[in-house]
């Protein structure tokens, strides 16, 4: 989702990501700590954490999980709540900016929206002839991003994207 907020390339990535197993032959990838750094100036970096309690109940239609998004800038701080659990009663989104704080509440939270739009934009792409929100070469920079993670938590070190192109 960072690449959709933050329009620069991820440069490097460190993980730490810990395998939990939840029977015979079942895992999840949580608990995770997953951080990287973007390409350019100023300085630009993000994280994202996982946290895995398996055993509490959340109250979700998917998985036990309840995703959010956070992204600081200069001028103000965008919290995106409730991406596929309800943990919290709260806002879908919250935006702080010149010392106010406006929440959104009545915006589509249901996770299944995103997969309805962007399945329905994706077809109206090919139709129209036009290319869809990500291109070819934007998901081959999520799937080197998500490798790099992999990577990086199996031999404990940060790991450049570009140790994955070519």
């Amino acid at each position: 989702m960072g690449q959709y907020f933050i329009p620069a390339e991820v440069e490097r990535v460190h993980a730490f990501i810990h395998w939990t197993r939840l029977g015979e032959r079942s895992w999840i990838d949580g608990p995770a700590l997953v951080s990287w750094r973007y390409a350019g100036d100023p300085p630009r970096h993000g994280s994202w954490e996982v946290i895995a309690s398996v055993e509490m109940r959340v109250r979700s239609q998917y998985y036990v999980s309840d995703d959010r998004i956070e992204i600081h800038g200069s001028e103000g701080i965008v919290w995106v709540n409730r991406c596929t659990g309800s943990l919290l009663e709260e806002p879908s989104v919250v935006l702080y900016r010149d010392g106010e704080t406006r929440a959104y509440h009545d915006l589509p939270t249901d996770w299944s929206e995103s997969f309805r739009i962007g399945g329905a934009d994706f077809v109206d792409a090919l139709i129209e002839g036009r290319a869809p929100p990500q291109t070819l070469p934007e998901a081959r920079r999520t799937l080197a991003f998500a490798l790099a993670a992999g990577r990086s938590a199996a031999e404990g070190r940060e790991v450049a994207l570009s140790e994955l192109s070519g």
